[in-house]
């Protein structure tokens, strides 16, 4: 049986079944033997110009597999600081050649902005609950959905587009619910009416595709 993975969570897994990547905010710095993604999240990018250099040396090490959870929030705080914050995020991505792990709330005409400037950089939007005609907007510049707990819902937006996306650009997640990655991809497993173990080799391969990371 293919493994599962977890593409975004902040807990830790005693799984043999599951890989996944831990989503680090700067401000706690923490060590982690497994692999993980770190940046300056929206809400807490008040002391990023502290934080730079200590997020160029987690880009350095060999388990750090992207920049992240980075992005734009208008629900909170000051979008022209997030958007700074955000611009220098993404051209150190571009100069360490890391993919982009993007938190994204009320701000998709933004985002697609800022897509023009970085067309072929690699981006994973987490946490993933819009609409089928917002979903292939995103898809066709060439991002990808990570979809979480929200498709648990059965009346949530992604639960209603999720079985016309294509599953190429498709990753699960937990974010930061105490719930197992398992439930999610038996929850989407049932709504595109796959079998679950077609469903696990589609995600590892976009995951080896995103993170030239062999997933056994």
């Amino acid at each position: 049986m293919p493994r599962f993975i977890d593409f975004h969570t902040h807990k830790a897994y005693d799984d043999k079944d599951v890989v996944w990547v831990r989503s680090l905010l700067l401000k706690d710095q923490v060590l982690v033997k497994n692999y993980f993604t770190i940046g300056c999240h929206p809400w807490y990018i008040d002391n990023y110009n502290d934080y730079e250099a200590i997020l160029r040396k987690y880009c350095q090490l060999e388990k750090c597999l992207g920049i992240g959870e980075i992005g734009l929030d208008r629900s909170t705080g000051n979008l022209l600081d997030q958007e700074k914050a955000f611009g220098a995020q993404l051209d150190l991505a571009k100069e360490f050649k890391k993919p982009v792990v993007i938190h994204c709330v009320r701000a998709y005409d933004l985002l697609l902005k800022y897509r023009k400037s970085y067309p072929s950089q690699t981006w994973i939007v987490h946490g993933f609950n819009g609409n089928l005609e917002l979903a292939r907007q995103l898809i066709d510049k060439g991002i990808y959905l990570s979809i979480g707990p929200a498709l648990l819902n059965p009346q949530s937006k992604i639960s209603k587009s999720f079985a016309q996306l294509p599953l190429g650009y498709v990753f699960l997640e937990t974010d930061d619910i105490d719930f197992h990655i398992k439930g999610i991809y038996f929850a989407a497993a049932g709504v595109r009416n796959i079998p679950l173990h077609e469903l696990q080799k589609i995600i590892i391969q976009n995951f080896k595709q995103v993170f030239d990371v062999e997933v056994e």
